[in-house]
């Protein structure tokens, strides 16, 4: 049984299931994917639109790693035998 095509009405091929359909009977999804309207997402997913943190530069003083003081040991290995 074939649909009758009304005015301005043509056939086109659904972008996600690959069948003939009708314009009438497709959707333009976000993405621009022309689907039939049982395949159609028209919202995005929420995780799509996550804000992405920026990295801040660093304005902090730069320095020149120190060598650490020397310490006077307080018990020495010959003391804890």
């Amino acid at each position: 049984m074939h649909k009758r095509i009304a005015d301005g009405d043509y056939q086109v091929r659904c972008d996600y299931s690959g069948f003939n359909c009708l314009r009438s009977e497709c959707v333009i999804m976000w993405n621009g994917l022309l689907v039939r309207r049982d395949f159609a997402e028209l919202e995005r997913h929420p995780q799509d639109n996550i804000p992405v943190a920026k990295e801040k530069p660093f304005k902090g003083e730069v320095r020149n790693e120190q060598a650490d003081p020397p310490l006077d040991p307080l018990i020495t290995v010959d003391q804890m035998i």
